[in-house]
């Protein structure tokens, strides 16, 4: 069977409980949650074990993992991705293939049966080792090398998802297809993909672009990757734009 896991780095509690009890409300089936606090102490352990453990009958196996000074998303990334292997080691490997839901600590999944919709995606091939519920079709433009540089040149194009507010960022479609990179507050990988290049060990930035960097290690290893426009509302900047995500950044000199 296909197992899935939603794996998410927070640096606020009350957000990943909102995101979590969304992402069990509206499964048909029994989901594994993983969670690498960044930045949060004991206390806010407690007050998020607590709460998660008793708000589904659907939640699976169940970790958290806290560092008390914020770190890097990066590094949960990569922290989470060994929960998850650690976890099917226990099991045995062999006796279901993994699928990791990473997202953002501010989405709510609001499609009822949207572990379903992935499942089914993934079934339909081996070679299918990522997808989104929102994704670019393209990344970069012929147009590189061949006209004076713009920006635009070498970012992602032709937008679409049916999360709340699609037709802001581009085009709106329910309907699943082939693409090129998701957006970062939701990428879903294979476990395979991620053991073959190591989690996320190689990935050399503090923080942003690693959903160009997945897309293109995912197309690298001979994986397609796939929009899956479930229905979600991405709130957006809640940590990136506040005081705990800058305060990190100045550490870093950016």
């Amino acid at each position: 069977p296909v197992k899935l896991t939603v794996c998410m780095v927070s640096a606020q509690p009350a957000l990943a409980i909102s995101a979590v009890r969304h992402a069990l409300d509206n499964a048909s089936g029994e989901i594994d949650v993983a969670v690498f606090g960044n930045g949060w102490t004991s206390a806010m352990a407690r007050e998020f074990e607590t709460d998660v453990l008793i708000s589904s009958e659907k939640l699976g196996d169940f970790s958290l993992e806290i560092v008390e000074e914020n770190g890097l998303v990066s590094a949960g990334f990569h922290a989470l991705y060994l929960a998850v292997r650690g976890q099917a080691e226990r099991d045995g490997v062999s006796a279901h293939d993994d699928i990791l839901v990473y997202i953002h600590d501010d989405v709510d999944i609001l499609e009822k049966g949207w572990d379903v919709r992935v499942r089914k995606r993934f079934l339909a091939g081996p070679d299918i080792g990522l997808a989104g519920f929102a994704c670019a079709l393209g990344l970069g433009e012929d147009a590189i090398y061949k006209a004076p540089y713009e920006l635009r040149h070498v970012g992602r194009h032709t937008f679409g998802s049916n999360m709340v507010g699609a037709p802001q960022h581009g085009f709106v479609t329910t309907e699943d297809r082939e693409a090129a990179s998701p957006d970062g507050f939701s990428m879903i990988i294979r476990r395979t993909l991620l053991d073959k290049i190591g989690g996320w060990s190689w990935f050399p930035f503090l923080h942003h672009v690693y959903d160009y960097a997945i897309a293109c290690q995912a197309r690298r290893h001979g994986y397609r990757c796939w929009l899956i426009p479930v229905y979600v509302e991405h709130h957006g900047g809640k940590t990136a734009c506040g005081p705990i995500h800058q305060e990190t950044a100045k550490k870093y000199g950016g």
